[in-house]
């Protein structure tokens, strides 16, 4: 299983949006993972808001919890419609999809996934 939150929202001076969103998951499984890159794309109501990427190795213990922490750059000139309706109706569907790039002893294998859907 895996979640999301909305950690912070930020308005630059480049007419970008921050977004601060956390990851928190559980590994039932008896083998835990370690992923060393992962590609995010986040859509707000259907619309694709933003893709970004992590480089930093993201270890998946075995029968446990998991967090990490990820800032996304949201062009308003991509998502504007998207966000000033989340705004007036103060609250959106977020969805999360993402690519994990598994690295094991024969290569480097990626694997998509719908990550998680949220309304908030």
């Amino acid at each position: 299983m895996l979640s999301f939150t909305n950690e912070d929202i930020s308005l630059d001076e480049t007419k970008n949006i921050g977004l601060d969103i956390q990851f928190t998951g559980n590994n039932p499984n008896r083998v835990g993972v370690s992923l060393n890159r992962v590609e995010f794309d986040l859509f707000i109501d259907g619309k694709h808001a933003s893709k970004f990427y992590n480089d930093k190795k993201i270890v998946i213990p075995k029968n446990g919890d998991f967090l990490f922490n990820e800032k996304a750059e949201l062009k308003l000139s991509v998502v504007g419609k998207a966000i000033f309706n989340s705004i007036i109706k103060r609250k959106a569907k977020y969805r999360m999809d993402g690519t994990y790039y598994l690295e094991t002893s024969i290569g480097t294998f990626p694997l998509k996934a719908k990550l998680a859907e949220k309304e908030m």
